[in-house]
């Protein structure tokens, strides 16, 4: 519930399951031959501190709440914001950065998988608190996936290990 406050105690439950799911992730990671990435949107939580230094902060690939309920939207939202964080979409070389710096991390783990990316053709489906010159959802989408599919294409043109699949 992100309208209340966590205990210390709540926190480290949280980490611990988080970690068990990062070692799950990385074993599973070394152990297959095919992996495929799916891109979705450059949106993401970006803390106003290390914006304000103008620090060149990637995006996080967070796994953030699939919730279609508008006011849980606006409390996690609005929780986020309390805690030195803004929703913004990234630029193209902050995506570009991440994605290098991912697909970098999983060749590293398993050097022999063959990576296959797509492009997720589901729309961002709102904007609500956004910090963006555009206003529009629809605009933002197709800002996002145009800067993904570039990403993508630079991956592919820089000898990355990487094939493409035109799922959109």
């Amino acid at each position: 519930n992100t309208s209340e406050s966590l205990t210390r105690n709540e926190i480290t439950k949280f980490i611990a399951k988080d970690k068990k799911a990062v070692q799950k992730a990385r074993s599973r990671l070394r152990a297959s031959n095919h992996i495929i990435l799916t891109f979705g949107n450059i949106l993401n939580f970006a803390c106003v501190a290390e914006m304000a230094q103008r620090t060149n902060t990637p995006p996080r690939f967070l796994r953030l709440f699939q919730s279609e309920d508008i006011g849980f939207r606006m409390n996690y939202n609005g929780a986020m914001k309390s805690l030195g964080y803004e929703l913004k979409a990234f630029s193209y070389e902050s995506t570009l950065e991440a994605s290098k710096s991912l697909i970098d991390g999983i060749s590293k783990l398993n050097p022999n998988a063959k990576i296959l990316l797509t492009l997720s053709p589901v729309p961002i489906d709102n904007a609500l608190g956004i910090k963006s010159n555009i206003c529009s959802s629809v605009t933002l989408d197709c800002y996002s996936k145009s800067i993904l599919r570039t990403c993508i294409q630079n991956l592919l043109d820089t000898n990355y290990n990487v094939k493409y699949f035109p799922s959109f």
